[in-house]
């Protein structure tokens, strides 16, 4: 699918407009702070149903408002559909072509869409329970069942934890066999997408960066990969004691970690500021072409002032590696050198909430 028109209305500190669409590749300009990553966060609104910013919605609806929507037209296989996404008094709907939406696994299988932001990088130098989280979103893009086995897991492991800081000897034999069940599931597909990504996340940094090193994604679960849930069962017992002692569950996926390895050292811990952006933007390049290929669906990408931190060699060689998508939202500051990028065509500025577009 690919937007032909975005329909804006009390939505962040963007003026309520419609905006047509006719190319590929959309390119906004602005100085920071005017709106850009508002529209890009509209457009992954309507996509996933959700923020990449925020958990907050209420945020999303201007100041002095009490709601806000989003309405789109976009091409299903040449036929004109709608979708609309709103919030009116904290309550959430989204329609496509007026069908209410129940689930937003709906929305993950028609609407790939993949967010570039200046946050990615937490994924590389941040908590690991961030790059378990990114490892989570790429599993969840192609396989809607991994969503029900990792809330079922995360469920089972706030019951547990309470179950712990009270003390309740009675309940810990049943939380821990659902943990082992449910934890061995989530920890089964991991194992299964780095063994898979690691192929394209390898192969896209080694060109886009031009280093001849093989930099892979190592997993390192808390439980070893060949125990069966009964052999898990056991060792989560044999940790009763120490868990008990912390009040919390000190192993399972929730404990797992997550790096960036090359010749058998860890990479991200003596790379660069820059090197680190680089792997978060393939990162993000990799997910959205291993999605594609899972899915057999055309992403659409959100690529937000990303490019900026790369010299030019590298930029190109990145724009070069991009998987085939729908459609794609670029950002850039005024004096980014745009012309590097694109010659003719549509552009829109954005200044103080207004998308206005021109021909260049």
């Amino acid at each position: 699918m690919a937007f032909s028109s975005v329909r804006i209305f009390q939505f962040r500190n963007l003026d309520d407009t419609e905006i047509v669409f006719t190319d590929k590749d959309i390119y906004l300009i602005g100085e920071n702070g005017q709106g850009k990553t508002n529209f890009l966060e509209a457009i992954y609104l309507l996509c996933v149903g959700s923020s990449f910013r925020t958990r907050n919605e209420s945020l999303l609806i201007k100041t002095g408002f009490r709601e806000m929507s989003l309405t789109a037209d976009f091409s299903d296989e040449g036929i004109i559909r709608k979708i609309q996404f709103k919030l009116d008094r904290g309550k959430k709907s989204i329609r496509i072509d007026s069908k209410q939406i129940r689930d937003r696994r709906e929305l993950l299988a028609q609407f790939p869409c993949i967010a570039f932001t200046h946050e990615d990088i937490n994924y590389v130098n941040g908590p690991p329970a961030l790059r378990r989280l990114f490892i989570n979103q790429t599993i969840s893009l192609y396989d809607a069942s991994f969503i029900d086995s990792l809330k079922t897991y995360n469920r089972v492991i706030k019951l547990r934890n309470k179950a712990l800081k009270e003390r309740r000897s009675d309940l810990l034999d049943i939380y821990d066999r659902q943990a082992a069940e449910s934890g061995l599931e989530v920890q089964k597909k991991r194992i299964k997408l780095i063994e898979e990504f690691n192929s394209t996340f390898s192969y896209l940094f080694r060109n886009i960066s031009g280093y001849n090193i093989n930099l892979s994604i190592r997993y390192s679960p808390s439980w070893k990969t060949e125990l069966s849930s009964d052999a898990v069962l056991s060792f989560i017992r044999e940790n009763r004691n120490r868990d008990m002692m912390y009040k919390t569950s000190t192993t399972g996926p929730h404990r797992d970690k997550i790096g960036f390895y090359a010749d058998g050292r860890n990479y991200a811990a003596t790379a660069s500021t820059g090197q680190i952006r680089l792997i978060s933007l393939v990162l993000r390049a990799s997910q959205a072409a291993f999605t594609a290929d899972k899915s057999g669906l055309k992403p659409v990408l959100l690529l937000d002032d990303v490019l900026l931190e790369m010299d030019l060699k590298k930029r190109r060689r990145f724009l070069d590696y991009l998987p085939e998508y729908k459609q794609a939202f670029f950002t850039f500051l005024p004096d980014e050198g745009l012309v590097d990028y694109k010659e003719s065509g549509p552009l829109y500025r954005v200044e103080n909430g207004r998308i206005s577009g021109e021909e260049i």
